[in-house]
């Protein structure tokens, strides 16, 4: 009686993710298999939308860019939110201050960053605005060869926060004692970094940036409002090819086998997010 009572309580999440997830999968999976047209309704082509896709080369270049943009995107999140949680975890004068400053772009919708980041790229914009003043001429920073540079900055903005507060949690629960001991046994401040505070937040670590990995190789709003893919396709993404595959060209079809091909890596960052929440369960 306790395990049926137990499954009436989740009842309602099942559904929510079942209606909001699993069904619109299995429909995406079986349209990847046939070819729709208005005119001809659906019919069955098996893999020709991922044979043309592969043909074509689009979903690996798309791939490719997507790696490009999430790779020093991360990256790039790691270093500076681990930074700005290490010197906020000591005490100073303003650090309240210093710490809600730092995660007001976490509270700022992707769509509104895309607005304000052509606001400072565009060539009348403040980046140039403030070259120009050290006397630099003004860039180009939405052109072919900065697009993607552009997006990738836009995106480590607002993602900073997400590493800075875990990091954070995850520095003010090592005990204090650990830190004494090594001070003791004579450990500089990079040893107690490597040998303390790393495997301290280890785990932290390891889930959030798989949680940003998954959401980053995933972004689509503020990259589709800045370039909407472009210049010519610098900053197509997997996410962004889909859309104008979709929608630009009305091939929902093919749109569906190019998410379809790239599930397998998403499943694979979320079995191992699974594994990594389990084991700090445990």
């Amino acid at each position: 009686m306790k395990k049926i009572i137990n499954y009436v309580w989740i009842l309602p999440v099942i559904t929510v993710l079942t209606v909001l997830i699993l069904l619109p999968l299995v429909q995406t999976i079986v349209a990847s298999f046939f070819h729709s047209t208005i005119a001809h309704g659906s019919r069955f082509v098996g893999f020709h939308n991922f044979h043309a896709i592969m043909k074509s080369g689009e979903f690996f270049s798309a791939f490719l860019r997507t790696v490009i943009f999430t790779i020093p995107a991360i990256l790039l999140k790691l270093t500076l939110g681990l930074t700005a949680a290490i010197i906020l975890n000591n005490s100073f004068h303003g650090r309240n201050l210093f710490r809600t400053w730092l995660f007001v772009p976490w509270t700022i919708p992707h769509f509104a960053c895309g607005i304000l980041a052509i606001w400072i790229f565009r060539m009348n914009g403040a980046m140039n605005l403030i070259l120009s003043k050290i006397g630099i001429h003004p860039v180009y920073w939405l052109g072919p060869q900065l697009a993607m540079a552009s997006v990738i900055m836009v995106n480590v903005w607002k993602g900073i926060p997400f590493f800075m507060v875990g990091i954070l949690a995850g520095l003010q629960v090592i005990p204090n004692e650990r830190y004494e001991a090594s001070a003791i046994d004579g450990a500089s401040g990079i040893q107690q970094f490597i040998y303390v505070t790393v495997p301290g937040i280890r785990n932290v670590l390891l889930i959030i940036t798989v949680l940003s990995t998954i959401w980053t190789f995933s972004q689509f709003e503020s990259i589709f409002v800045i370039t909407m893919g472009g210049p010519g396709n610098a900053t197509e993404t997997l996410a962004i090819s889909v859309y104008m595959k979709a929608f630009g060209e009305s091939n929902f079809s093919q749109a569906s086998a190019i998410a379809v091909m790239a599930l397998p890596f998403f499943l694979f960052l979320i079995f191992w997010l699974v594994r990594l929440t389990t084991r700090e369960v445990e």
